[in-house]
């Protein structure tokens, strides 16, 4: 029986092929050790525990992660449940796993909370991750005889900008729920299919040299080396090419990243790269488990922790009128960038669609 993580299930969903890979070992990398450990503080601080100066993984926690943790506290109701396990058979050789952030009923409504810490903006619509830990809560319910009507999902992700704010949440029924559930079966059930996506940025099979995205470095290379970028280009085709060269971009940081991975593993098993060699790769250095801040101290005098100052933004989250704000801050101009907009977003700036509150 094939197992897939809920976390992994976006991957799945977009390219089902990734299941012949997905016994390899992935390496968790510092964005996602990162994430663990401020999972684990707003964890402990909701718990009413503790925390030591670093996570079990090992990662520091810096002023940043207890600022956002404090934010976040106030949206987990008190009856609310954290990390309960849960799996389902969409089909008999195929489990789904997975351990969701928080969960709560009101009423007649479930709602499943999932948090993150990266800076890579994180959609809440269609997201097979809070629709997977959504649809095994639901199937744990029914067990129990209890039935909702409604599932809230919501991200909370404090750190990047987002048009709908660092928390976003969308409500489905539970029949919208059985259809997505309909999708999963559906793709477990379709041929495996190899598909670039973001999602190939983490991929293990990357390694294994996946052919799918072999053929698309190919394919952006040839657009590369023949495209010819003119100033008579009207704005539809430059529109389109950046489109293209966005993809590409990623494409070509995805490959040299699994080249670079082939290459060390290569080498530390004795192979020859010409012109290469495998160092040591210290990070930077990190407070140990089980120190004291209390006892580090009254030896040195000096505190461990650090304050930092709010921004304007945050000050205006937390209620702080923005006329005031303005009065003591200052936003300085740094030239100009391009923005993309999405068609319905322009349709607003275009025609004044939008409505003010």
């Amino acid at each position: 029986m094939k197992e897939i993580r809920s976390s992994n299930l976006p991957r799945f969903m977009t390219c089902n092929g990734w299941m012949a890979y997905s016994h390899l070992p992935q390496e968790e990398n510092e964005v996602a050790k990162e994430g663990t450990a401020f999972h684990e503080l707003v964890d402990l601080l909701f718990k009413g525990k503790e925390p030591m100066p670093s996570a079990t993984n090992g990662v520091f926690f810096d002023n940043d992660m207890y600022y956002h943790a404090k934010r976040i506290l106030p949206l987990i109701p008190a009856n609310a449940l954290s990390e309960q396990y849960l799996e389902y058979l969409p089909t008999p050789q195929v489990k789904i796993t997975g351990h969701y952030d928080y969960m709560w009923t009101e009423g007649t409504t479930l709602t499943i909370m999932d948090i993150k810490y990266g800076h890579r903006a994180v959609e809440v619509k269609k997201n097979w991750q809070l629709i997977s830990y959504a649809i095994g809560e639901m199937i744990k319910q029914s067990t129990k005889n209890v039935n909702f009507t409604h599932v809230k999902m919501i991200i909370v992700q404090p750190r990047p900008h987002h048009v709908d704010g660092w928390v976003r949440s969308v409500t489905v029924t539970t029949q919208d729920l059985v259809g997505y559930y309909q999708e999963i079966v559906a793709k477990c059930n379709s041929v495996p299919v190899l598909v670039t996506s973001e999602y190939c940025r983490y991929c293990p099979a990357l390694g294994e040299n996946c052919p799918a995205i072999t053929q698309a470095y190919n394919n952006a290379v040839d657009v590369v080396v023949n495209d010819v970028v003119q100033d008579q280009i009207d704005g539809k085709k430059l529109s389109e090419m950046l489109e293209v060269y966005d993809r590409i971009k990623d494409i070509f940081k995805i490959k040299i990243e699994a080249l670079q991975d082939l290459a060390k593993k290569k080498i530390m098993s004795g192979d020859i790269v010409d012109g290469f060699v495998v160092e040591k790769n210290y990070g930077h250095r990190k407070w140990k488990n089980d120190i004291s801040a209390a006892n580090f101290k009254a030896i040195t005098g000096k505190d461990l922790m650090k304050s930092v100052s709010k921004s304007p933004a945050e000050l205006e989250k937390e209620g702080i009128d923005q006329s005031i704000v303005d009065m003591f801050s200052v936003s300085e101009q740094r030239g100009f960038k391009l923005t993309k907009m999405n068609a319905s977003a322009l349709a607003d700036k275009i025609f004044n669609n939008k409505k003010e509150n």
